[in-house]
């Protein structure tokens, strides 16, 4: 009966998915708490929402009044007076705005007429300084423009360590397996892959600079329900494992994921169950690397089916 249970619990997906990582360009500029660049190279809008992400950035979204002033203190350092995309965008339905993630626009600071829906193609937004301040406008899907890419400036949480080309970064809320997914994809970033003892000890450093010492974080790799491999995201055999004593266990049955955690003055492995929540590494590829396509094997409960993952299914 558990069998059964399990097996429609548990969906096997094949995902695939290609990086194509762009270094995030020298001229952008950190303003509060996000680092801006504007896109010179005129493109569509849904095109500029691709670009940013392969800076490991994103569309910049203003949430508010303070943000609005970023941008425009941003804009007005750049000496730019044009106008540039931002993310929000109108839904399929009604005149509701949204932003990438799906929640809804609940500030705006529309030019004198705007929104005014020139024509069905106009269901982006640019911004553009208007007497010192920073003034929004409907545009078209269709037509080229600037835009305007935003990251988050915790570098404080990020360690590079240039021997193993990687930048880990350390989550800052404790979540799901799943959850550490979407909290990497959202960073534009991975759920980190620690393939050897140079990589271990560069997440141990990490674990240590950032006071965690106690507290587990997820790394990516899982295992099938009924199976003993473990595998990364991107379907690889895990060949390098530092367990810690006694692991890995499976008690109960379930622990099909694996966290790290300080001891012994190392980054030891404990095999956990995937719904625990925990801090999550992520981690940013060398951009110098080869691009690759990579296929993604992962036992999703149905309940994680909602995860909105950088992926193309199959």
């Amino acid at each position: 009966m558990w069998f059964i249970y399990s097996c429609l619990l548990i969906l096997l997906f094949e995902f695939q998915v290609s990086f194509a990582a762009i270094p995030v360009d020298s001229s952008s500029y950190a303003i509060g708490r996000r680092r801006y660049y504007i896109g010179l190279d005129k493109v569509p809008c849904n095109q500029a929402v691709e670009i940013c992400r392969r800076k490991s950035m994103r569309l910049a979204s203003i949430r508010n009044e303070r943000e609005n002033n970023d941008v425009y203190r941003f804009l007005s350092q750049q000496n730019y007076n044009g106008g540039a995309f931002i993310s929000a965008k109108i839904l399929s339905y009604g005149n509701a705005w949204s932003w990438l993630d799906g929640t809804l626009v609940n500030y705006f600071n529309w030019n004198s007429g705007e929104p005014n829906g020139y024509d069905e193609t106009e269901r982006c937004v640019q911004v553009f300084i208007k007497k010192n301040t920073l003034v929004w406008d409907d545009h078209s899907t269709i037509v080229a423009n600037s835009y305007i890419c935003e990251s988050m400036t915790d570098d404080d949480n990020i360690q590079i360590d240039n021997r193993i080309g990687k930048k880990y970064y350390l989550g800052n809320e404790k979540v799901t397996y799943f959850g550490a997914i979407q909290y990497c994809e959202d960073m534009y970033m991975t759920l980190a892959s620690v393939r050897n003892a140079e990589e271990n000890s560069a997440l141990h450093h990490l674990i240590l600079t950032k006071g965690i010492k106690g507290h587990r974080s997820w790394i990516s790799a899982n295992q099938r329900v009924g199976s003993t491999n473990w595998l990364w995201l991107n379907g690889s055999d895990v060949e390098y494992f530092n367990w810690d004593q006694g692991k890995p266990s499976n008690e109960g049955l379930g622990e099909n994921c694996i966290t790290v955690s300080e001891k012994e003055q190392q980054a030891k492995w404990v095999d956990a169950p995937c719904d625990e929540k925990n801090y999550a590494v992520c981690e940013k590829l060398d951009s110098k690397k080869p691009d690759s396509k990579r296929n993604i094997f992962l036992d999703v409960k149905t309940s994680d089916l909602s995860l909105k993952l950088n992926i193309d299914r199959k």
